[in-house]
């Protein structure tokens, strides 16, 4: 419980590398891809393929900027598990997949194990789906490349590297190369991808769709340690529950990080948390691991509690009697007083201290919030669609007359498949969109705040998260934007950090205090809970409960939707329909696939 780690020697410290260049972001992602898989693919040529558990010991890990992230921890990983990494937003949990990615993690971490990464975000290009995928398998395209080379040169002067065009030909019946377009639509299939899909450009899909081209090509190329960072981030719940069981199926090792507590519990064979600088492991489902820290917790503040006192009483001893007795009586007037006093402070120097649990349980950071108050309005009624038809020119409507009401009191969650129509129908309750046919009367006198997933995307890296919000309000004072900022838990230090420095979650905090400056009566959420941790959640729950106005929100997580919806819209079928109850909102929208929990 908090022993005092000695500070280790400077080689065994690693700080993940900045790329300075000014080549794209893509550009970027790209190098590290194939810097990594040069590594990998050396490595297995000259040790064959990686036979043991992963087991690195005592290694040290900081984040770009400095700041250390974990200290003197172990990474052990059994082949075949299945890990769910849990954290708070900032601890290094995106960092520590990176640093396992890209081989930088320690000299004992197995260079012969293949391991790919699915990053939080996916970018898209011209390239369609299947064409992406292939491409996207760098080890198979390069081993076709080093086949065409040394054919080439064999027709050309008559020299063959056979031992060489042995090992790739072996490979590539190893990564099953053969059947590799095959195999990639069976994937993309799996994923519910339609012929229309397919024949779309990545950078066309949503942010849904280009995710699942991410996850598609993570499973296609095979790795034998597979990183998922977010993976549920954009999915819906078909997706998810495909991926989910895709994932039970792998025979391969797997960390997850993910803030859906249904998904780890259907997935995780064991939880890694990461606290308080360290690695600790639990055999297990999410929920087993919850109930496991809670009560550790429990056990580590009632002895913390207990020493205290025990603490607390022999200090006082010792005073009492250090005041009682002037200094030069002591030891010939009350020697036996004194020895007492000295057996006293023995104990205290020899006790091993209890840690105190808001120390190891990280609770210095803020993570409530709260949304601002809302000044009054005559009418409760904030927003009414009536009858109202909507479709993008050339296709069919994506909802026909829509009858819905927001009002103060309104918490709505809306529900439907990638690509029904669940933002374009908050785009036209805010009047973003016009209606085709039917009507929205919206109240002239309500403020409404939208937050969506491109407000957090379009924050300026390179600023602190002051400077960022003056940006947008250049008459707030430095006051006035701590007391924004804090309102969302963003206090502190954390205030004067590069936003480039802060965790999804909390650039996602940084974006709700500039949307919700207005002191909305409305806040519109298009998946508020993507980049959150699990107690940031928790946190955004108690919030909404606690707002005065009204929260209308497109979300997949269903803890956040029983947690906060009372009402829910589901855009399926060509139409929008009111349901109380999540199962049942859930079986119409999916009636399609199995609904599970």
């Amino acid at each position: 419980m908090g022993p005092k780690h000695k500070e280790r020697p400077k080689q065994r410290q690693l700080r993940t590398k900045k790329i300075t260049s000014s080549e794209g972001a893509e550009a970027k992602a790209e190098r590290v891809k194939q810097d990594s898989l040069a590594i990998f693919l050396e490595a297995r040529r000259k040790l064959g393929p990686a036979k043991n558990d992963v087991k690195v010991n005592s290694f040290d890990l900081d984040s770009p900027d400095g700041t250390p992230l974990l200290r003197n921890t172990n990474l052990q990983l059994t082949r075949g598990r299945r890990y769910g990494l849990a954290g708070r937003n900032g601890t290094g949990k995106s960092t520590l997949l990176r640093a396992i990615a890209k081989y930088e993690l320690d000299k004992s971490f197995p260079r012969n194990l293949k391991v790919l990464l699915v990053e939080q975000e996916a970018a898209g290009d011209d390239r369609k789906a299947l064409q992406t995928l292939l491409d996207g398998d760098l080890e198979l395209a390069l081993l076709r490349r080093e086949e065409s080379e040394i054919l080439a040169k064999s027709e050309k002067d008559g020299s063959k590297d056979e031992a060489k065009l042995k090992s790739v030909y072996e490979r590539l019946e190893e990564i099953g190369a053969a059947d590799a377009e095959a195999r990639a639509m069976r994937i993309l299939r799996g994923l519910q991808f339609t012929p229309d899909l397919l024949e779309k450009g990545t950078k066309a899909l949503s942010g849904g769709w280009r995710m699942r081209v991410s996850l598609a090509m993570a499973l296609f190329s095979q790795p034998e340690l597979l990183l998922l960072d977010e993976p549920t981030n954009h999915l819906d719940f078909p997706a998810v529950l495909w991926l989910q069981d895709y994932l039970t199926e792998c025979k391969n090792t797997v960390i997850i990080v993910s803030h859906d507590r249904h998904f780890l519990d259907n997935v995780a064979t064991d939880i890694i948390q990461l606290q308080a600088q360290r690695l600790t492991y639990y055999k297990g489902s999410f929920t087993v691991f919850s109930e496991t820290a809670r009560e550790q917790r429990l056990a580590q503040q009632r002895a913390y509690d207990a020493q205290q006192k025990q603490i607390e009483h022999i200090e006082e001893f010792i005073n009492r009697f250090d005041m009682q007795l002037p200094k030069e009586e002591r030891a010939k007037k009350h020697p036996a007083v004194v020895a007492q006093i000295e057996s006293r402070k023995r104990q205290l120097e020899k006790m091993e201290k209890v840690e105190d649990p808001a120390v190891t349980y990280g609770d210095g950071e803020n993570l409530a919030f709260r949304f601002p108050p809302v000044g009054s309005l005559r009418k409760d009624e904030l927003v009414r669609i009536d009858g109202v038809t909507f479709g993008y020119p050339g296709t069919p409507p994506l909802f026909v007359g829509a009858e819905v009401l927001v009002d103060l009191k309104s918490r709505v969650g809306v529900l439907g498949r990638n690509g029904a129509g669940k933002s374009t129908l908050l785009k036209v309750m805010t009047g973003e969109l016009a209606p085709q046919k039917g009507a929205v009367t919206i109240n002239r006198n309500m403020r409404t705040a939208v937050f969506a997933q491109h407000h957090v995307e379009g924050l300026d890296l390179t600023m602190t998260c002051i400077e960022c919000v003056q940006a947008k309000f250049p008459k707030m004072s430095d006051v006035e934007v701590r007391n924004l900022l804090g309102r969302m838990g963003v206090q502190g230090d954390m205030a004067l950090r590069r936003v480039r420095t802060l965790s999804g979650g909390q650039k996602s905090r940084v974006a709700l205090a500039i949307v919700t400056k207005c002191e909305p009566h409305l806040i519109v959420l298009d998946e508020p809970t993507n980049h959150l941790d699990m107690e940031t959640i928790d946190a955004l729950v108690e919030a909404v409960e606690h707002f005065e106005g009204a929260v209308v929100f497109v979300s997949h997580d269903q803890y956040f939707l029983s947690k906060v919806a009372t009402e829910l819209w589901t855009v399926a079928n060509g139409s929008v329909r009111i349901f109380r109850e999540l199962e049942e909102a859930k079986r119409y929208t999916y009636k399609a696939c199995e609904v599970r929990t």
